[in-house]
Formats: C-alpha cells, structure tokens, sequence
C-alpha cells in the first residue's frame, strides 16, 4: 500500500468512516484504491513500512488478508501504553507470545471445581446457606429467568447498538488494547472474514450495552438482581451508577484473554449466546493471590504462564447455552476456541465483601488505571453499607430476616475499611453527599455487638515526636529557659475516623489529646466528627480533616487561656502549645489568672525575681 504525503481534498470524503482528510495518517487500499485513516483500520503509521500490499476490511473477502513483508516481525502498538504517557518507540516493541500454542501444550485438571445446579436450585437462600465461594455452572437456562436476544450475528450486533461507536480491540497477540480505534462497522467487517485469511487474532470483550436498544433485549439471571448492590443500593437519579452490568463479548477463533481478575473482585454472570468457551480457573487462595500480585508486577509478565504458578489450574468447558457464574476474586483466563457471541456482566454484593476489598486495595497497590477499574467503587460500598445498617439493623430479631453468614462473617472487614476511608485523604471525599459516616459504622457496629462479633482494629498512625520548643524569658540582664511539661506531646496520634468503639489508646499518661476512655465517652463525644453527626451537633469538621480533641481530660483541669501579654514569635511551629512559643519581648504586667497553668508559674517567677 501506499501512504503518506498526497495532498487531499477537505471536501471529498475518504475510509469506512466517510469522512475527509483530517492531517491524520492514512493508508491507501491496494484492492479498492480508497484511501483509509489508520486509526479506523487499526495500522499504525509506523507499521506501514512493514506492509506489502494492504488490503481493507471491505476487499479483505475478496482478495483476502493484508501482506506483511515480515508477520512474526510486525511491531503491535499499545495504544493503552500511549495513552499513559509512553512514547511510540517503547510500546512498538511489545512482544508477539503464543499465547494459544502454549495453553495447548500444558496439562490442567478437569475434576470439577465448580458446582453444577438447575436455573430453579440456584437462589439466595441456597448461596446464603452455602455460600459463593465456587464458579456455579447452569447448563440450562430455564428456571434462570435469563432474557436473551434470538440469535444473532455480529452485523446484527453493529446494527442494534450502532456502526459508528467506538470499540475497544484487543491484539491476541500482544495482550494490547488498541483504544478508540475501531468502529463496529469495522469490527463486524473483520468478523465476516474467513478464519484462515485473518491477518492477526482479534477479541472485543468490554463492550458495554446497558443504554443501547441491544441491552433492552438483554438482562442477567434473577439471582443476580436480588444480590446486585447497583440494583439494591444504589439511589435512583443519583449520578455515577456503575454501567457494568451487561456486556456484549465478541471473541473468533483462536481468541484468548489472559489471567486475570474482574474489577473490583467483582463477580461475573456469562451466558454463552452462540460457540463455545473454555476457562482455565485457579481459587483464590492467600498464597495464589499472593503469586498473581507478583506475577501481574513482574516485567516478564507476558512470557510466564500464571497457571505454573498457581497450586492447582483448572480446565472448564462452557457450550453453547450454558450460564456460568464465577465468584469474587476467582483468578480466570478464557480460551475461545470458535467464533463466539457471549453476553454477561459484573455485580458486587454482600457474600463476598473481604475479597471484594481485598482486589479494590490490590488495585490500589498497581496503580490501576482509573478506566479499567469498577466505576464509583467506593461510593456504591458506602451506599451498600447504609443499606445493611438500616434495613437489616439486627440479627435474627422477631420480625427481621437474618444476616447470611457470610455477610455477617465480613462485617468487621467492611466496618474496618469504612473507617479507615472516612479518614483518609482521597478517600474521605467519595464519602457520599448527606451521609454520617460515623452513624453508619456506627450502626454496624451494633449488629457486630449483637452478633458477639468483636471488630477488627483499626490502624494507627505513627507520627514523629517533634522536639520540644525552649521558652526563653528575658528578665533583665538573665535569661531563664522553660521547656514544655513533658505530657504536652503524644507517641500515637489515632485516626481522625477513630470513634468511642475503637481500641484504647496505648498510653497511659491520661494526656488531654489522647483517644477518650469509654469511661469518658460522656465527657469528650465531640472528639471526633462521626460523635457529633450522631449527636445532631453542628460542626465544621469534614471527612479527611482533623478536629482538636479537647482539652479536658479525665482528672485534670483545663489550661488557662495564654495571658495576651506574651504573644507568639513568628515562626512558631504548627501545634506548638501556647505556653511553649517564643517570646519576642518583655511581657507586661498582666494581672495573672488564677490557674496552676504553665502561664501563670511563669509569671510567678517574673514577679518573685523582681521582688528580689
């Protein structure tokens, strides 16, 4: 093909997408003459000198696959890699792995690790009871209330959502997602050519339907619904509901995604509308997620096959017609091993809060980008977190359903992480608008207390001791120094989020900044900003910020206020007490307050010297 320097005419319209010349790179068609952006075809200007003769999605049928001078050669360009900042010669280096060939080398296990039920066996009550801690297959959908479209094709697909939309593809070859660059049209184009003329092994799976006329057609089994927190938590015309929960899969032969986790620990309905799957699972056991963090972190990545790694790696066939639900956490590469049409989705949920929390911090520690990872995760576990402390406020009451098992097992974990996020900066701010956070731990709380459920501590942070400021007097031609009394400094500062039912403080020094007492919850509920939200008081506080505990502590009086004679140096250090700032000249004669303050023996000691 040729490409490059033509001048072309704004008005004359050009590709698949026909639209004019844009000053972006183009390629021409050696069977059609049409000349083609790169980014609708998915050739990179770099690639083009690698090229023979080109041949696009439209006269592929008839003159079959695009000739490279080099196939094995042929560079791939990780538009996510560029998209992060990288530059076009990094990413054009990205590796060719046989992802496929090696899969068929290795051995797996085929004894079931997954439990086989009817559409009718598998509700609430009987993940309740039994928990959902394996994959479930269903291998007839009746009784799943399952609604799917007749069957279709991929040009059906392209029609009812729309040729024009944007499609995320990614190379087989490489693992690497070329962004925004493909059309449906395109993509329905490539799927119509035979296997054996396609250049290369493309799969889309993350094409979301939820607001097209397709996903009208389309929706989950019924026990999703009743687990899903989107559909049970999430308030109606509140902005920022997840739109993770129908997706159209589109996977040829040869396809293949690699290990991996669903975001947000989040679990998977997959229904197997026309061809066949083949999943390879490995349980998510502390050592194997352990081995997965490594694995994901590890530069040679995409030449180590995770499986080797893993404690056991099992094979599960799904066909055609076949409904598998996979749990969270549960570690997952899909084979594909015929042109495939498979629609599902992701829901959170309360049988599986720990490892849900577990994969969101492991997110965390990579640095996952915010575009593949669960929308709103954090608002949508707060939102799940009222619900369960409004609507299931006991356990086991008259009149009130019991907790699961595995909901009330995982409480302490989310009380614990709720707190923990009420404090943090970052984290503090997705709290959502006109909720108490510390009402809802809170209450959470109480069902743990109930339950005889002792909560999980929350962490604390370790701050530097900062050294001491020396007062330094001038009383004629003397100079008298005067250091702060030693209790005026904490070893441990708790979180701010900390309220009256978290761990005692360690000290024993009964300082006034110190976490109160239960003994002195009474005294000092307004040490922390959820006590006053839960007490109807206002304050200023909000989420991240910190609130000066009081001063008044159990059997202590407060400190009088810093007499107005003695002002503050410049310069003083933040959280300096008032007594221990510098003074930058001769105090007045103020009339001294009657307290056994620091302030007030200092001035004792001024009046006696002059006495003298």
């Amino acid at each position: 093909g040729r490409s490059g320097d033509l001048v072309l005419m704004a008005t004359e319209l050009y590709c698949v997408c026909r639209q004019p010349y844009d000053s972006t790179f183009m390629i021409e068609c050696d069977g059609c003459r049409d000349w083609l952006h790169g980014r609708c075809v998915g050739i990179a200007e770099e690639e083009s000198s690698n090229i023979m003769s080109y041949f696009c999605p439209r006269c592929e049928p008839r003159t079959g696959p695009t000739k490279w001078k080099n196939l094995r050669k042929r560079m791939r360009t990780n538009y996510q890699d560029l998209d992060q900042g990288r530059g076009m010669a990094e990413v054009m280096t990205a590796k060719q792995v046989d992802y496929v060939g090696r899969l068929k080398s290795k051995r797996f296990l085929d004894t079931p690790c997954f439990e086989t039920l009817s559409g009718s066996e598998l509700t609430t009550s009987y993940l309740s009871q039994h928990g959902f801690t394996r994959p479930v297959l269903v291998e007839d959908s009746e009784g799943l209330e399952l609604r799917m479209p007749p069957p279709l094709t991929i040009d059906n697909v392209a029609d009812t959502v729309g040729r024009a939309l944007p499609v995320n593809v990614i190379d087989v070859a490489t693992q690497t997602t070329l962004l925004d660059q493909w059309r449906l049209t395109e993509w329905a184009a490539y799927c119509r050519t035979p296997a054996a003329q396609r250049d290369r092994v493309l799969n889309v799976i993350s094409l979301e339907i939820s607001a097209s006329q397709l996903g009208k057609l389309v929706d989950g089994p019924r026990i999703v619904h009743d687990l899903d927190w989107v559909d049970l938590a999430w308030p109606h015309g509140v902005e920022g509901r997840p739109q993770v929960q129908k997706y159209c899969l589109m996977g040829v032969a040869e396809a293949y995604t690699d290990f991996h986790i669903d975001f947000g620990g989040s679990s998977v309905w997959y229904h197997v509308l026309r061809g066949h799957k083949v999943f390879y699972f490995v349980e998510p056991t502390p050592a194997n997620l352990r081995a997965y963090e490594t694995w994901s972190k590890s530069p040679t990545q995409a030449q180590e096959f995770f499986g080797d790694m893993a404690d056991r790696c099992y094979r599960v066939h799904v066909p055609q017609g076949a409904t598998m639900l996979i749990p969270a956490g549960w570690i997952h590469a899909v084979y594909t091993p015929m042109d495939s049409l498979v629609f599902g989705g992701n829901f959170i949920h309360s049988l599986a809060i720990s490892m849900q929390l577990y994969v969101y911090d492991l997110e965390e520690r990579m640095k996952i980008a915010g575009r593949f990872r669960l929308p709103n995760f954090e608002q949508l576990v707060w939102y799940a977190a009222a619900r369960l402390a409004r609507k299931e406020p006991a356990v086991g009451g008259p009149g009130q359903d019991r907790l699961p098992a595995p909901t009330l097992q995982d409480l302490p974990a989310l009380v614990q992480t709720l707190r923990r996020w009420a404090g943090a900066k970052g984290h503090a701010e997705n709290v959502p608008a006109g909720m108490v956070a510390g009402r809802v731990c809170d209450s959470l709380d109480a069902i743990l207390r109930q339950a005889g459920i002792a909560p999980l501590p929350i962490p604390r942070i370790k701050i530097a001791k900062p050294t001491p400021v020396k007062l330094k007097l001038k009383v004629g031609a003397q100079k008298r120094d005067a250091a702060p009394a030693e209790d005026q400094w904490d070893e441990e500062e708790p979180l701010d989020h900390l309220d009256d039912d978290g761990p005692a403080d360690d000290d024993d020094d009964d300082d006034p900044a110190d976490v109160p007492s239960e003994a002195e919850d009474d005294d000092d509920d307004d040490s922390f900003a959820e006590d006053d939200a839960a007490d109807g008081e206002e304050d200023d506080w909000q989420p991240g910020k910190s609130k000066p505990a009081k001063a008044k502590a159990k059997g202590k009086s407060a400190p009088a206020a810093r007499p107005t004679g003695l002002p503050s140096a410049p310069g003083a250090p933040a959280g300096t007490p008032a007594a221990a700032r510098p003074v930058v000249k001769k105090p007045p004669k103020p009339k001294a307050p009657a307290s056994t303050s620091i302030n007030s023996r200092i001035m004792k000691r001024i009046k006696a010297h002059k006495l003298a």
